[in-house]
């Protein structure tokens, strides 16, 4: 059995990527800051299980696109269910399996033994659905009404609410 192809979107500096695997060796090589890091964090992220929360998908792991939708979508009016999109980070994985490799770890997700398909796909997603979404809303403003209460006399040598600091505490609970 041998995986493939990687897919990730929204993830760092992976906003729609893919990589074709080889054979026997694949080598990700690149200049600094292209996402070599990346890929390898978000396979950690998703496959593995970690005690101390450092699985978790944080905010500053969001793609700056989507950190950016999110960010604006907050500050609009609430959308209905018909209108909102759903904002994900998402990682595939999809893998090549021969006649003669043990499926036993795998049997309960394969669901077509067809002769002849010898491939299946795992998929993550890190989702802010509109019910993730709606609930996001309403704390992100309160939060926002009640900071603004509790200083009434903003001058412009005040920082305004902080809605990069308020993802950042929260985004996880949505």
């Amino acid at each position: 059995m041998k995986i493939i192809r990687i897919i990730v979107k929204n993830f760092r500096l992976l906003k729609d990527f893919s990589i074709d695997l080889e054979d026997e060796l694949s080598l990700i090589v690149g200049k600094n800051n292209v996402g070599k890091t990346s890929l390898l964090l978000i396979l950690d992220k998703f496959l593995n299980r970690s005690l101390d929360g450092n699985s978790k998908i944080k905010y500053n792991d969001l793609n700056l696109g989507l950190q950016n939708d999110i960010e604006q979508i907050l500050n609009e009016k609430l959308q209905t269910a018909e209108n909102y999109a759903p904002k994900s980070v998402s990682l595939r994985i999809i893998a090549e399996y021969q006649n003669n490799d043990s499926l036993d770890n795998i049997n309960k997700i394969l669901t077509n033994l067809t002769v002849g398909n010898n491939f299946f796909a795992l998929g993550f997603d890190y989702l802010l659905d509109y019910e993730g979404y709606v609930k996001m809303f309403g704390e992100y403003h309160d939060a926002k009404t009640k900071y603004n209460r509790s200083h009434p006399d903003q001058g412009e040598d005040n920082q305004s609410f902080d809605t990069v600091a308020f993802l950042q505490s929260n985004i996880q609970k949505y």
